[in-house]
């Protein structure tokens, strides 16, 4: 227990380093708050052999603020192709991993923000019923809750550090989870912007998305977590 105390720690003041330091360079760069330059940067493309570790900054900060994952999927299929997979997980864990252990650490002072901000929409499970699932199943909850839409990506790595699930387990489930769920979303985005190419490959996405939605659903309601099922 204290050895993954230690590893949130680090992984806290790695983030707020990381913060600090990607926020300075993005604007200095790049100048991101210069919207003209931005617009220009964007359209000549003149930082090509940055783009990959600016798209992982980029995405990173991103899903910190809420941005919705499946967004940022979009974009890394667009600019990388199936290649967007591995830029779009390291962004998100790493997100996920930061945001997880802010919200661990300042439980305290910030618990009333992100249960305001996650009761802001209509919600069929509120988070007194979600801690008591994870409270009860552990791993196997944190698992189905990664898998299935019913908590959005982005608040869902706050919503997990409020609650008393292990930085393991949510480690763990998050790994599993991400790489899977996301790939078969950025392999269906590469796909359909393609459609034109070669539209049996985008059928075949499709029909793969659709499945894997499909199991999702059934999942979701057939569980004995008792969940619905929910769009982030």
């Amino acid at each position: 227990m204290k050895g993954f105390r230690k590893i949130q720690q680090d992984i806290e003041a790695v983030g707020i380093i990381a913060l600090v330091l990607v926020t300075t360079y993005l604007a200095m760069e790049l100048k991101i708050f210069d919207r003209e330059n931005l617009i220009t940067w964007a359209t000549q493309g003149s930082q090509a052999s940055q783009i990959e570790v600016i798209f992982v900054l980029v995405g990173f900060l991103l899903l910190l603020v809420f941005v919705p994952i499946s967004w940022v999927s979009a974009a890394a299929a667009i600019i990388f192709g199936l290649s967007g997979i591995r830029y779009l997980v390291l962004a998100a864990t790493a997100s996920a991993l930061v945001a997880f252990c802010f919200a661990r650490r300042y439980k305290d002072r910030f618990q009333a923000v992100f249960w305001e901000k996650y009761h802001r929409k209509k919600r069929k499970k509120d988070l007194e019923e979600i801690y008591e699932g994870l409270e009860s199943h552990g791993f196997a909850y944190v698992l189905f809750l990664r898998t299935a839409p019913v908590v959005p990506y982005s608040l869902g790595n706050y919503i997990f550090g409020l609650s008393y699930v292990s930085f393991k387990d949510f480690a763990l489930a998050t790994l599993i989870a991400l790489p899977l769920g996301q790939g078969i979303n950025i392999y269906f985005f590469d796909k359909a912007l393609r459609f034109g190419e070669s539209p049996g490959d985008a059928l075949v996405a499709a029909g793969i998305k659709g499945a894997y939605l499909l199991i999702i659903f059934l999942w979701s309601r057939r569980s004995r977590y008792g969940l619905d099922h929910e769009t982030p």
